[in-house]
C-alpha cells in the first residue's frame, strides 16, 4: 500500500478502486491453464468465500496498510490449485490512490494445506 488507507472510503468504494487497479492471473506451470479475478463468474462477496468463483478482500486493522485477498479454491469452470502443484501468479497494479503501482511481476505460488 502507499501508506495507511483512511477509514473514510467505505469498502464498496475501495473495492471499485481495487477491481480497476489490480490484476492477478494464476497460471499452472504444468498445464498452462490460467485463472484470474476478471474471469466471468468470479465475484466479490462480503464475508468468507463459500462457493466456486467467490473472493473477498480485507485491510489489516488498525493500520490499514496491507491488503489481503481470500478466494474459494475453485473457479466457476472447476479449476483448483493443488498442494504440490507448480503455479506462477502475475500481479499488476495500475495507477490508483491506494496501492503502489506495479508493472507485471511474476510470483511463484506455493499451495499449502
Amino acid at each position: 500500500m502507499c501508506g495507511g488507507v483512511s477509514d473514510t472510503p467505505v469498502n464498496g468504494t475501495l473495492d471499485l478502486y481495487f477491481e480497476a487497479a489490480v490484476s492477478i492471473v494464476v497460471v499452472s506451470d504444468t498445464t498452462g491453464l490460467s485463472a484470474s479475478f476478471s474471469t466471468p463468474g468470479v465475484t466479490y462477496v462480503e464475508g468468507t468465500p463459500a462457493a466456486p468463483g467467490e473472493y473477498t478482500w480485507s485491510l489489516n486493522d488498525p493500520l490499514r496498510d496491507a491488503w489481503t485477498v481470500t478466494f474459494y479454491n475453485e473457479t466457476p469452470l472447476g479449476q483448483m490449485l493443488k498442494v504440490g502443484g507448480s503455479y506462477t501468479a502475475e500481479v499488476r497494479v495500475e495507477i490508483n490512490p491506494y496501492i503502489e503501482d506495479l508493472q507485471p511481476t511474476p510470483i511463484a505460488v506455493t499451495v499449502v494445506n
